[in-house]
């Protein structure tokens, strides 16, 4: 099928506040990265809005002398230790979004607050960012827009799939990447 085109004011960011107020809100955890380079080590947090899809971060860097002293899992971000905040959810009254997706959380008079994640937490996400199966995901980014007239998003091609088995799995030192083939979703293509 034809793909509808995409206003320009959306590939352009046209319009989007510079930040914007979330209230009564509920995040969901989809993990975190840690990083390091010569002078800085930190972490991102990504979250995910059930509700409306979006996904937003949480991002920290701090002078690398404080690794020993401080892994990243342990320092804490809006009074909250970093590991807790990668595997719970995020529920908050006071809440902002920066235009480029960073997550700003209030922490004074506690109107934000941390649980683990829930059994099906991930089972209440929505497509695209849950696909059930890789069919679906290959027909999913066959469709969607090319890259130069999507909005810039750092999350683009993140996605949840259910894994039935995992067939071979690889660590790619040179490109740092975990490599694995998979079987996810029905059909025949599904690896």
């Amino acid at each position: 099928g034809e793909v509808p085109p995409v206003p320009w004011r959306t590939v352009v960011g046209s319009g989007i506040a510079g930040e914007a107020k979330l209230d009564h809100l509920r995040l969901v955890s989809l993990g975190m990265r840690c990083w390091q380079d010569i002078e800085h080590y930190g972490l991102r947090i990504w979250f995910t809005d059930p509700d409306t899809g979006s996904i937003l971060h949480l991002s920290r860097s701090w002078p690398r002398s404080e690794q020993e002293n401080s892994p990243a899992a342990t320092r804490r971000l809006f009074s909250f230790q970093a590991g807790a905040l990668a595997g719970g959810q995020i529920v908050s009254q006071a809440a902002k979004r920066s235009a480029d997706g960073e997550l700003l959380l209030a922490t004074r008079n506690r109107l934000s607050s941390v649980v683990p994640l829930s059994p099906d937490a991930w089972q209440m996400l929505s497509a695209p960012l849950r696909q059930p199966g890789i069919v679906a995901l290959r027909e999913y980014l066959r469709q969607r827009p090319p890259a130069c007239i999507r909005p810039l998003n750092q999350v683009d091609n993140l996605f949840i799939l259910p894994v039935a088995e995992c067939i071979s799995l690889g660590w790619d030192s040179s490109r740092q990447t975990l490599d694995a083939q998979v079987i996810s979703g029905e059909g025949e293509d599904n690896l």
